[in-house]
């Protein structure tokens, strides 16, 4: 073997002691690598192991040589912390609740000589922070505006162009390098962000609450209307049958006028019900549509009262027709009943519309 050569062989011992391993950290019978660099290094390892590795590499890792080594019957894991030690490579392995781990390999940065400079280079750190307390299931897209704002921060400070950032959906985990204050920064912000969610959750849990309570309401005004319509049927049953025995002399009229208002009384108790009605599903309407805003939905279904609005059906084309998409959902007419419109769009389409009907509904006032 070449003088310099690292050789690991594990121990019997050791072996026994330890722990049925994970599939994610699989045990190498025999690895040999006859020297180079750590990219190189890290491919053979990843080759040796016949699956795939998530590494994640930061810094001028070429710049780092690894001398020949032979490994047999030690894990993935072991044979990266060892091979790396005392080499300035810090290795972070981060191992979520479910998923592979995902092992972050920070060489140095190069930089310029501090005679060149009159600057000794910054000591870089790596650190890796849970995204998963976000309001959002956090994908790559979900935390794109944390990013903007992480971003906007460290352009405030000294030498951003030093930091890396590199989200990893699969586990929820933001793996980033930097300096310490910098590191500080990205943390706090990530605090202040998280807590702002919270906010949102709260927000979010109360007002669910609240359309399950106003979704009792509705159902129970419906039950109600449906009990004073058949009590508004009987009653015109009975009105009419009084009618008839006042014509055949066997009922006398105040007999029959107890009946006709037993009959507006339940035509004024229908009527009661279904504004109660109409007024608690547009404040049903209203909350959802709330919800959806706070949860960032792409389209909303909204209702618009057109009435005041001559020709619902051609009109209400020519609102449409007023809207511009700009990149958002596809605007679309869900359906026309009465005096009632509803549509599907973006929340600031639907403020567009809003304001547009309003508009309309003023002009049709001053024809």
């Amino acid at each position: 073997m070449l003088a310099g050569a690292l050789v690991l062989i594990a121990s019997g011992r050791a072996v026994a002691q330890e722990a049925a391993p994970p599939s994610s950290d699989p045990i190498l019978a025999k690895f040999s690598f006859a020297g180079g660099t750590l990219p190189e290094f890290l491919v053979a390892l990843s080759d040796a192991s016949r699956s795939d590795l998530n590494i994640v590499v930061r810094g001028d890792a070429q710049s780092v040589s690894i001398p020949e080594v032979e490994l047999r019957n030690v894990h993935v894991d072991a044979v990266i912390e060892a091979v790396l030690f005392d080499t300035g490579v810090q290795v972070n392995i981060v191992r979520a609740e479910s998923g592979s781990p995902v092992r972050i390999i920070a060489a140095p940065f190069p930089f310029p000589a501090a005679g060149n400079t009159g600057r000794r280079p910054p000591t870089m750190h790596t650190n890796v922070i849970s995204l998963t307390s976000l309001r959002v299931t956090p994908t790559e897209e979900n935390v794109q505006p944390l990013l903007r704002v992480i971003d906007a921060a460290l352009g405030m400070g000294p030498d951003p162009d030093l930091v890396e950032i590199n989200y990893h959906a699969e586990s929820g985990l933001l793996i980033v390098m930097g300096t310490e204050s910098q590191l500080e920064m990205i943390h706090t912000v990530v605090a202040r962000y998280s807590e702002s969610s919270k906010m949102r959750r709260d927000d979010i849990s109360d007002l669910k609450q609240s359309r399950r309570d106003m979704k009792r309401r509705v159902q129970e005004l419906e039950l109600s209307i449906a009990f004073s319509m058949d009590e508004r049927e009987f009653a015109a049953m009975e009105a009419k049958e009084k009618r008839a025995q006042v014509e055949a002399g066997v009922a006398t009229r105040g007999e029959l006028a107890r009946a006709e208002l037993a009959v507006k009384e339940a035509e004024a108790t229908v009527l009661k019900n279904e504004n109660a009605l109409r007024s608690w599903e547009e404040r049903l309407e209203l909350l959802q549509f709330k919800i959806s805003e706070i949860e960032g939905s792409d389209a909303i279904t909204k209702s618009y009262d057109m009435k005041g609005i001559a020709r619902l059906e051609g009109e209400v084309w020519v609102v449409l027709a007023t809207i511009s998409t700009g990149g958002g959902p596809e605007i679309a007419l869900v359906s026309i009943e009465s005096d009632r419109m509803s549509v599907s769009a973006s929340s600031a389409q639907h403020r567009i519309i809003a304001a547009v009907i309003g508009a309309m509904r003023a002009a049709a006032k001053q024809d």
